[in-house]
């Protein structure tokens, strides 16, 4: 009895673990249990009270196995289609009703008390195969074991081990299931360890599934393909990503043709999802030409290209966009196309870039500055200068603006590779030309920028100066800007910002100062003093180091003195007045000029400014010197 105690206790706990083991222990000393399992062909006489009316059995549970309608039982009171109802419950399958019951609190009392044991057993091993039948098969146990008398065998067990699939089970409760079974003595076959492998797969125990491998291992148990399957799922459950794709490449190598495809599905979206995009891409390979299996279905082909193109993965993105036919791209939604497009610019791919904003327009999209952006940067990593410049043709003719930031991948193309940029002029020259297309000023200077980062200022100012041949759009003050700061020469300087000098200053501000110093040297004080006097227009005072700096003050002073040009005493004044010292150093030669000197009259401030000076009281004009 002790015996029977302690493994019915244990049974009660996995039936029911809230379950207190004082009330098992006495659920257990009651004898119902004891009873046998079949009923007397005379039932015993019932003891009458005293009061002159029969008592009820002691044991109600030993005339619950059938329930027919006897002679002397009153007739049930009459239905609407009594015979229809008649004939649909003799044609019941009692086994097949209770294995389909969703949950216990849904069983049919009357059908389990009118089903026989063999009937209910037969509905156990229906449950087997039921991913959700745990709790039914649980109460089907309990009620066989409390209300039958049936005592625990290895069926019983089995049904409650590959049942513990549910979500409803645990790994605690298939431990203690084959810990009692141990104690009890029960087999342990081949079938019951690998519905526990399954059991794992689901809920997952590294330390229980080693023990179980271990005991099929003594036993001589060969794990057949459905058992490799639970171990790698398992591992992936678990969380031990590299050890589950360890096992699945094995059990490609040794079960090819007997591996479920719904397992390789399994591993690639969760591998997807945990962002080991090479592996999922690998086994979507794998699939279709490893094994038997069929096709990748169509919802995990879309959600593999939306990884792999959200995380700019190419070779797993243009993997999913080639498998995936022309009506099946066309459900993809904006967002994934998208991504792929920014994969496909990313990767240098114009052919895949094209093939999803010929999509976009086919549905009747609207394309935006982004998609544009990405076509000319697909092109210009692909090194395809003449596609990079045709689009940037386009995106002007279909939004009126082509941003400086969208031609950033030409103009790096063309500083990695100088070579390239022969094939982009001829390229300009064709779309003006040839194709009579309109050439955005921004598109022929990022060509110049390039040119000035990857060729030198040399082969720039060739293209500047045969501007015209490769757009119709006059230079601004960002071509200049270009120039300006990579020009050197002193000549060059003054001639790019005498022909345009107010794109010049709006250019490049250091360099158009430089150029006033420049001009200073040679003499050319009428252009010096007209970007000085630009200068001081665009700079509110004071703002000395923004106006003129001390070393350009100092040599326009100089040779203003030296060609006696009256335009230097209002140079000083506006120093003085902005705060500039140009008088430290040159005090002395200040001194001769003033001892020499009467106060000029002036008529106008333009004509201080345009260089004519009249001389002495006698009125006399000076011509404009040159030095």
């Amino acid at each position: 009895m002790s015996n029977s105690r302690f493994v019915l206790d244990g049974l009660w706990r996995c039936l029911c673990p809230s379950i207190d083991p004082a009330v098992a222990s006495r659920l257990l000393r009651s004898p119902a249990p004891l009873l046998p399992r079949r009923v007397h062909a005379t039932p015993r006489r019932a003891p009458v009270s005293r009061f002159g009316s029969r008592t009820r059995p002691c044991h109600v549970q030993q005339r619950q196995y059938s329930f027919t309608a006897t002679a002397t039982s009153p007739a049930p009171a009459p239905r609407r289609n009594s015979r229809a109802n008649d004939d649909k419950g003799r044609n019941a399958n009692p086994a097949r009703t209770l294995a389909e019951t969703p949950s216990p609190k849904e069983l049919d009392k009357n059908v389990l008390r009118s089903a026989s044991t063999e009937q209910i057993t037969e509905a156990l091993q229906v449950l087997r195969n039921r991913p959700d039948g745990f709790l039914v098969t649980a109460a089907l146990v309990k009620h066989l074991v409390q209300e039958r008398g049936e005592l625990p065998n290895p069926r019983m067990y089995e049904c409650l081990i590959a049942s513990a699939r549910d979500t409803k089970g645990s790994a605690d409760m298939l431990a203690q299931l084959l810990a009692e079974m141990k104690t009890l003595k029960f087999p342990t076959g081949s079938r019951l360890c690998h519905e526990a492998l399954q059991v794992l797969a689901v809920h997952p125990n590294y330390l229980l599934r080693n023990e179980i491998l271990s005991a099929m291992q003594e036993s001589w148990t060969e794990i057949d393909a459905n058992g490799q399957c639970s171990i790698a799922l398992g591992l992936l459950r678990d969380g031990q990503y590299e050890l589950a794709a360890s096992k699945f490449d094995d059990i490609l190598d040794k079960y090819a043709a007997d591996v479920p495809h719904w397992m390789i599905d399994i591993f690639i979206l969760v591998f997807l999802q945990k962002g080991f995009l090479d592996e999922a891409v690998r086994m979507a390979h794998v699939k279709p030409h490893a094994t038997a299996a069929e096709g990748i279905p169509l919802p995990l082909w879309h959600q593999l290209l939306d990884a792999c193109s959200r995380a700019s993965h190419y070779v797993g993105t243009s993997y999913a966009w080639n498998w995936l036919l022309e009506h099946d791209r066309r459900v993809l939604p904006d967002g994934l196309l998208l991504n792929v497009l920014h994969t496909a610019a990313r990767h240098a791919d114009p052919h895949l870039a094209t093939q999803v904003t010929d999509l976009l327009s086919a549905r009747g999209a609207k394309l935006a500055l982004h998609h544009y952006e990405a076509l000319v940067d697909a092109y210009a990593a692909h090194r395809d200068l003449d596609g990079a410049l045709r689009v940037l043709c386009i995106m002007h003719d279909a939004l009126s603006v082509v941003p400086d930031g969208s031609t950033r991948s030409l103009y790096l193309a063309l500083r990695s590779q100088p070579a390239l940029l022969p094939k982009a002029l001829d390229a300009l020259e064709r779309l003006l030309l040839s194709e009579h297309r309109h050439v955005p000023l921004q598109a022929a200077n990022a060509v110049l920028e390039g040119a000035v980062a990857g060729s030198g200022f040399d082969a720039a100012l060739d293209m500047y100066l045969d501007w015209p041949r490769y757009t119709r759009a006059r230079p601004d003050c960002v071509t200049l800007r270009h120039l300006l700061r990579a020009c050197d020469d002193p000549e060059t300087l003054r001639l790019l910002v005498s022909e345009n000098p107010d794109a010049a200053l709006r250019g490049d501000r250091a360099s158009f100062e430089r150029a006033v110093r420049e001009f200073a040297r040679v003499g050319d004080l009428e252009s010096a003093y007209r970007c000085v006097d630009m200068l001081g227009a665009t700079t509110p005072a004071p703002a000395p180091p923004a106006w003129l700096s001390r070393e350009t003050g100092l040599v326009l002073v100089r040779r203003s003195l030296d060609a006696r040009d009256e335009r230097v005493w209002w140079l000083l004044e506006e120093a003085e007045r902005r705060g500039l010292d140009l008088r430290t150093g040159l005090a002395r030669l200040l001194a001769v000029w003033e001892q020499d000197r009467e106060p000029p009259t002036f008529k106008s401030r333009r004509e201080l400014t345009t260089g004519r000076r009249v001389l002495g009281g006698g009125g006399d004009v000076d011509a404009d010197p040159v030095d």
